[in-house]
């Protein structure tokens, strides 16, 4: 999992790592003027680039099924609604798409994914939901922000 970045002077991730090690070595090789550790915190800095641990951001794709129970009545489902599904049941199937430090970037391709529609075997009461997540750290209270996308449910359709 991506830890560590180097940033430029703006902010920018220029390089993620699993490790400090391999963050340090790689920011040594920019030759950027003298290493400097950070005088409390992990990290260092040089002239124009800081090392430090980021707020990790992870895209993903899976897929999931799920049953209604015998004699509950199967109903239409918004996307947000089956969203907060996805979120307490475990998937089937789950692809990591991106791992960075760059939650823009994390979210830019996050965005630009369309989910397919809903797969919905009517006799066996099964729906088989094809989703992208989004998990980030970046976020004003400091925990973890889950966001899920998938299309709505229509049995009707």
């Amino acid at each position: 999992m991506v830890r560590y970045g180097i940033f430029d002077e703006n902010g920018k991730v220029v390089g993620e790592f699993e490790t400090i090690e391999e963050a340090r070595a790689a920011l040594t090789d920019m030759n950027d003027g003298e290493l400097h550790p950070y005088d409390q915190g992990e990290g260092y800095y040089t002239e124009h680039y800081n090392l430090e641990q980021g707020l990790y951001s992870r895209v993903c794709k899976g897929k999931t099924s799920l049953v209604f129970k015998d004699g509950a009545p199967v109903e239409s489902l918004s996307a947000e609604k089956l969203g907060v599904i996805l979120s307490y049941e475990p998937c089937d199937e789950l692809e990591t798409l991106l791992e960075t430090l760059d939650v823009d970037k994390a979210r830019a391709l996050y965005d630009s994914f369309t989910p397919p529609a809903v797969e919905w075997n009517e006799k066996e009461r099964t729906m088989v939901v094809h989703f992208y997540y989004l998990e980030t750290e970046d976020t004003q209270d400091g925990d973890m922000a889950l966001f899920y996308k998938c299309a709505p449910f229509n049995p009707k359709n």
